[in-house]
């Protein structure tokens, strides 16, 4: 994409709007370990390095105050009030604990406080915020360059940290896996670890092109967020930080989503009340407006679309410009577009699961039709 096209495209809020409310989360949580951190910091036990002489310190009195600013921040740029206020408060609030402490490996603060700088500037407050809802501040495009900014920091991010353990003697050869990570003893064996640092070393630089690219998105996205799940539950020490992290990052996946408004076609049987109810939740839930839903009894839409009035009944259909899906594909394609289920929408392709979900989608379907027959008898 040229550089004059990132500047000048737009693209739907809602993903912004869902990241803001993730991070703000995040950042509440962040809040009251933060309130803990500093406490500790000011304990006469502590010994302090030497400071930034411009960072002015902070008295144990103020310690709850300063917590206190920043889990009102967080909270007020997770509803979406006052965004453009609450935004750069929690910045400044985050950057100042950075340089206090000097803590370099702070990853999920430096996160925290990147994303929200670019949630600020890309106006993520007009969407699913109180702004928008109470104070008609509610836009359904942005500006697309601070999504990008957004979807370049993750990238490099991967990338970094990639690198970063690949020229770590002691991540490559196991030894961190083996300290860090709670595993059954089975796993703790030198060649073993050494090929599971290998792999999430290769796993973590390949991730970012993975995530770029349409084709393997959605598997990136599920196998990404698998990572940061288990890396959270198999760590033992630092669990609110990892959790912080792994809200942040997981859900930043969602700007890489193509997801313009009614960008996707849904077909499906509107005669069959089980698809309506299916329907019915598929349309609740898709807060992003990307799907336009069209009834088999639509002939002449359908027509138009190249698809049959009889494929539309048979199995739900899903257009995506030339991409098209049907059945169980069709469902998990749906699934990757809505908030919350894209994390694990691809996990309906892996062999096992996409063979029950095949199965369950058949099995449904002809009781739907033996059950519209019985109807027809009784007629």
């Amino acid at each position: 994409m040229r550089l004059i096209n990132i500047f000048a495209k737009e693209i739907n809020s809602g993903p912004m709007g869902m990241l803001r409310i993730v991070v703000g989360a995040a950042a509440i949580a962040q809040g009251f370990l933060t309130w803990e951190i500093m406490t500790t910091w000011l304990l006469p036990s502590t010994v302090h390095g030497k400071t930034l002489p411009f960072i002015p310190d902070i008295s144990s009195g103020g310690v709850p105050f300063y917590a206190a600013l920043w889990i009102l921040a967080g909270l007020s740029f997770a509803l979406g009030i006052y965004t453009h206020a609450s935004g750069p408060l929690l910045f400044i609030l985050i950057a100042y604990k950075l340089a206090l402490g000097q803590e370099l490996f702070s990853n999920h603060e430096y996160l925290l406080l990147l994303l929200t700088m670019l949630l600020t500037v890309g106006r993520s407050g007009s969407s699913f915020s109180l702004d928008a809802r109470l104070r008609g501040k509610g836009r359904e495009l942005l500006k697309y360059w601070p999504v990008w900014l957004i979807k370049v920091q993750i990238s490099l991010m991967y990338v970094f940290t990639g690198i970063a353990k690949a020229l770590s003697p002691s991540f490559v050869d196991g030894t961190v896996l083996r300290e860090e990570l709670i595993l059954p003893t089975i796993f703790d064996r030198g060649w073993i670890l050494h090929g599971l640092s290998l792999g999430v070393i290769a796993g973590e630089i390949a991730f970012p092109f993975l995530l770029w690219m349409k084709a393997t998105r959605g598997r990136a996205i599920f196998f990404g967020t698998a990572f940061h799940v288990l890396t959270v539950l198999l760590i033992y020490q630092y669990r609110l930080p990892l959790v912080v992290f792994c809200l942040g990052t997981t859900f930043a996946y969602v700007v890489f989503l193509d997801v313009e408004c009614k960008s996707k076609i849904v077909a499906w049987d509107d005669s069959c009340v089980f698809c309506a109810t299916w329907v019915k939740w598929f349309k609740k839930l898709d807060w992003f407006r990307v799907h336009v839903f069209i009834g088999a009894s639509d002939t002449q839409s359908l027509k138009l679309l190249g698809i049959s009035t009889q494929e539309a009944r048979d199995a739900i259909q899903y257009m995506d410009g030339t991409h098209r899906s049907s059945g169980i594909d069709g469902i998990k394609d749906i699934l990757g577009n809505l908030p919350l289920t894209f994390l694990f929408a691809s996990a309906l392709s892996l062999p096992g699961v996409r063979a029950i979900g095949d199965l369950s989608y058949r099995l449904v379907a002809r009781r739907r039709i033996t059950c519209a027959l019985g109807r027809m008898g009784e007629s």
